[in-house]
C-alpha cells in the first residue's frame, strides 16, 4: 500500500510538471507571436538565389565628413548585388545645401548607384524648394560632385516666373543652374526667349 502511494504521488508530480510545461510552452509562443506582430511593416526582406535582396520601406542618408548630404526613402527597393544597384519605387529625397536649404526631390523610380551613390529618377519627377518647382521625366544626381542635372525637357515655375528647355543643369555647392536648348522664359507676364 506505500508503494500504491508513492505511485500516485509521483503521478501528480508528472501531470504538474507536464502541465507547467504547456503552460510555459504557450508563453513563449504568444511572446514570439507578439514580437512578430508588432514589427514595422518596412522589415518584409525577401531573398532570391539571383543575388538580390528586396525590402519594402527603405530609408537612407548620405553624410560626408559629419555632413548629411541627403537623405532618401522609397516605398520598395530591389538590391542586385552583381549589378551594385538598388532599384526602388515611389522615391522621395531630401538634400541638403549648406545655406539651410532644402530641395524636395519626388519620383516613381530610381535607381540608386551603391558604389559612387550616383542616383537615377525617372516619372513624374518633381524638384523643389519653398519658392520654386521644376518637374520634368528623368534627372541624374551625381553624388561626387553634387550635381543635378537632366537631359530632358524641364519646366521650372514660380513666383511670377515660367521656363522651360531641353536641359538642366544645376550645382548644389554652388547653386549654379543652367539651361540650355530652346530656352523660354516668362517673367511677370513678359515673354523673354
Amino acid at each position: 500500500m506505500y508503494q500504491q502511494g508513492d505511485k500516485t504521488k509521483k503521478i501528480k508530480l508528472l501531470l504538474i510538471l507536464v502541465v507547467i510545461g504547456v503552460l510555459c510552452s504557450l508563453i513563449v509562443i504568444y511572446a514570439k507571436y507578439r514580437n512578430a506582430m508588432n514589427r514595422p511593416d518596412g522589415i518584409s526582406v525577401n531573398l532570391s538565389q539571383g543575388g538580390t535582396l528586396s525590402i519594402k520601406k527603405i530609408s537612407q542618408t548620405a553624410t560626408r565628413n559629419g555632413v548629411t548630404e541627403w537623405t532618401m526613402k522609397a516605398d520598395y527597393a530591389n538590391y542586385s548585388e552583381f549589378k551594385n544597384e538598388v532599384v526602388l519605387d515611389n522615391i522621395s529625397i531630401v538634400f541638403f545645401l549648406e545655406n539651410g536649404e532644402q530641395l524636395f526631390l519626388k519620383a516613381l523610380k530610381g535607381v540608386l548607384h551603391t558604389a559612387s551613390r550616383d542616383i537615377e529618377v525617372s516619372g513624374d519627377v518633381v524638384l523643389n524648394n519653398e519658392k520654386y518647382q521644376l518637374k520634368t521625366e528623368r534627372m541624374d544626381y551625381k553624388h561626387e560632385k553634387r550635381i543635378i542635372s537632366s537631359d530632358r525637357p524641364v519646366e521650372i515655375t514660380g513666383p511670377a516666373v515660367k521656363i522651360t528647355a531641353d536641359t538642366l543643369f544645376f550645382d548644389l555647392n554652388t547653386r549654379r543652374t543652367s539651361l540650355a536648348g530652346s530656352v523660354k522664359g516668362n517673367f511677370n507676364g513678359s515673354s523673354i526667349f
